[in-house]
């Protein structure tokens, strides 16, 4: 028979894979209170199995809930309690998330358990712990920083060294934040160890494992950070993509070596290691379900001008490794399944940003998104024109809508050139919000000419005539995040739903980004963002609501255009 746990498992396991984070509270709700109001016994590793579950999606903040009514009811064990202090320490409650681990450390001790797989777990929470407060303080060398970091790689040390052949994840720790205090010049680390001489340790014992066909996903990303750690691009390369190819590798696996890559090895596209390892890395993140980052707009110009040179970095790597030049053949050989192709695809969607506007008052702060289409895209009479199509809750002359005038409006395309404000004439047609929430503007004629000089060298958004096909279709977001200026947002959406003119998709993120445009999973443009909420009317004549974004499909948006431009006739 299944237990009660067993139920709320399985429950919450399918909302977290569907992203449907409200249900996911509404369930982890009703199982807190069912745990205070109850004397149900449980089966305690199904609790372990949920903390697990909702860390995979990184729902801390449920899982601080849900380890706090774990705690107090005293339904937990050592496992759930990492979980519990890992949420604590990831939602910013230090104190209080140490302060578990310490009591745990102590316990263990005291009880014979520390040389157990939990007490090694605390240890290395411990060290991820002071890891991120030394991060926290900005690489900074005070006495009270630097304590966080001599903390932090005493913790991750010690457990290595308990056994240097298993805890090879605690070691790469101990290697990247010893090469971060040479980085930063803070001598008194030095003394702990050489990382060199340890990331060839931790890389000749991965090595053994691959040799052996016993290397998990974890094993080939520690490989590429020792690998980094060495100098070793190239070859820090290759495991990233082996990484990648493993299938126990998904969005949560990526996400988190992207966070090292970013915080702790200080990538970034100025220097060859960022340059040849973030694009591979961010495009393969993307193509998982659930995928999704954030990057400043410099970074995206650096990728698109570096592209030929990372291509060519990586057709030269191939010739080395097979003697010959018919690189662009073998190289999905060396790099893993699909990679290559992975790369060239993250790249079509990189340059789609291009075309990608922040909308505003002024240009401190957005109001919401658009993007350019050339009009003969959407109707033949519009010709070469250059257009912003946005939603009429961001641009509209009708003031229920509450939205920012045509003449008010600040448009900036932050990835082509950031410097540069351009200003709307007026609105060519629009649609209410309670309708397809859409506006298409006209650019003021010298701002049309710039833009016509501007963009004249990028690919226009092909448009879609067909609307995706099956629940298992992705449907991908570029905007600005909450109106911000700094970062635009690539997400992987999974599609609900669709019927005409209305698509139904849900995020993995709770961020809104008003009139971003929609692309399909080759890069064609599907549709308009336009609005999310926790009660979306179901599509198709299906009962009920549900937690979703929605978007309006492009052909609609013409169809309405043309009803409008096209000659009446008696």
């Amino acid at each position: 028979m299944e237990t009660t746990s067993k139920k709320y498992l399985d429950q919450i396991r399918k909302e977290l894979n569907e992203f449907d984070w409200a249900a996911a509270t509404i369930t982890c709700t009703n199982l807190i209170e069912e745990i205070f109001s109850t004397e149900i016994t449980y089966e305690i590793d199904d609790f372990f199995q949920i903390m697990k579950q909702l860390r995979r999606k990184r729902r801390f903040a449920l899982m601080v809930r849900l380890g706090d009514a774990l705690s107090i009811t005293s339904r937990t064990n050592f496992s759930i309690r990492n979980l519990y202090a890992q949420s604590l320490i990831e939602q910013g409650y230090f104190t209080s998330g140490i302060s578990v681990l310490e009591k745990l450390e102590l316990e263990m001790n005291s009880n014979g358990k520390n040389s157990t797989q939990e007490y090694f777990e605390t240890q290395g929470i411990l060290g991820r712990a002071y890891k991120q407060l030394f991060i926290r303080t900005g690489y900074s060398k005070s006495e009270t920083a630097v304590k966080f970091l001599e903390k932090s790689i005493e913790y991750y040390i010690q457990v290595y060294k308990n056994d240097s052949k298993i805890h090879t994840w605690h070691g790469i720790n101990a290697v990247a934040l010893l090469a971060m205090a040479e980085r930063h010049k803070i001598l008194s680390i030095s003394s702990l160890g050489d990382y060199e001489v340890l990331a060839k340790e931790i890389l000749s014992n991965i090595e053994e494992k691959e040799n052996k066909s016993t290397a998990d996903a974890w094993h080939f990303a520690t490989a590429s950070e020792c690998c980094l750690a060495l100098k070793d691009y190239d070859e820090a390369l290759k495991w990233l993509a082996g990484y990648s190819s493993q299938e126990d590798c998904d969005a949560f696996e990526l996400a988190s070596t992207l966070r090292q890559f970013e915080e702790v090895w200080e990538l970034s596209m100025d220097e060859k290691s960022g340059q040849i390892l973030m694009p591979l890395l961010r495009a393969e993140l993307l193509r998982r379900s659930g995928g999704e980052f954030e990057m400043d707009p410099e970074d995206i110009r650096k990728e698109l001008s570096l592209a030929k040179k990372v291509t060519s970095q990586y057709e030269n790597l191939v010739e080395e490794d097979t003697g010959y030049s018919h690189s662009k053949s073998k190289l999905e050989k060396v790099f893993g399944e699909d990679s290559f192709r992975t790369y060239k695809w993250y790249m079509q969607g990189a340059a789609r940003c291009l075309a990608v506007a922040r909308i505003g008052l002024d240009s401190s702060r957005g109001e919401g998104t658009g993007f350019l289409v050339k009009g003969n895209s959407l109707h033949e009479s519009l010709g070469e024109e250059l257009f912003l199509l946005t939603n009429s809750h961001v641009i509209s002359d009708d003031p229920l809508e509450k939205a920012l005038s045509p003449k008010e409006a600040i448009v900036i395309f932050e990835v082509l050139n950031p410097n540069l404000e351009f200003k709307l004439s007026e609105i060519v047609w629009s649609s209410p919000s309670t309708e397809l929430d859409a506006s298409l503007v006209r650019f003021s004629v010298q701002d049309n000419q710039k833009l016509v000089e501007l963009t004249k060298n990028i690919e226009w958004y092909p448009l879609t005539d067909t609307l995706p096909l099956g629940e298992d279709q992705k449907v991908y977001i570029i905007g600005h995040p909450r109106g911000g200026t700094l970062q635009l947002s690539f997400q992987d959406n999974h599609l609900l739903d669709h019927q005409d003119p209305l698509i139904h998709y849900r995020t993995p993120t709770d961020n809104g980004s008003s009139g971003s445009p929609i692309f399909n999973r080759t890069w064609m443009l599907l549709g308009l963002h336009h609005a999310g909420s926790d009660e979306m009317q179901c599509l198709n004549g299906k009962e009920g609501n549900y937690s979703a974004n929605e978007g309006i499909y492009i052909q609609a948006i013409i169809a309405a255009l043309s009803k409008k431009l096209d000659p009446k006739t008696d």
